[in-house]
């Protein structure tokens, strides 16, 4: 695997990972009980690996952080926007709805969870991207190695999925 791609995956893979749990204990708190919020079976949200690889590319730190915020929002906002059209207009599924949200665009996206996703990431941005990326540096082999399981994982679910 293409060392620069490699770490993307790495990426990609953790995050979608941790937004599964976030999303499972967010779920939780509000709802209390045990819900999968993704769309697919296994543990993971591609929407959070996607929008992680996406700053991961076009965060700089010497950047001044409302700059770095700005793009993260818009980041988001494609993101989940892209997410919800694909999800309603090819597999009729209605991920979420923003519909009585303040300034939301076809119930998709709206500013307010745009805001939120900023201060998320730009949090993420500073303080858990690097620990991720010198993870990732200080254990190569293995997280390489678990590239190739969680992809195999990955396809195999959406194989599964386009199935069922």
């Amino acid at each position: 695997m293409n060392k620069k791609l490699a770490i993307y995956v790495y990426l990609f893979f953790t995050a979608s990972i941790l937004g599964w749990i976030g999303e499972v204990f967010f779920g939780l708190l509000i709802n209390h009980k045990l819900v999968n919020p993704g769309t697919l079976c296994g543990m993971w949200c591609p929407i959070y690996g996607v929008a992680c690889v996406l700053i991961a590319l076009v965060f700089k730190k010497e950047d001044n952080k409302i700059k770095n915020f700005f793009k993260i929002v818009i980041i988001s906002l494609v993101v989940e926007y892209i997410s919800a059209f694909i999800s309603e207009e090819f597999f009729d599924h209605r991920l979420w709805d923003y519909s009585d949200f303040f300034l939301n665009f076809q119930g998709r996206i709206c500013l307010s969870m745009g805001i939120l996703f900023g201060v998320i990431g730009l949090a993420f941005s500073y303080f858990l991207l690097p620990k991720m990326i010198a993870f990732y540096e200080k254990n190569k082999k293995q997280c390489i190695c678990m590239n190739y399981v969680l992809l195999f994982l990955f396809l195999t679910n959406i194989v599964i999925e386009c199935i069922i």
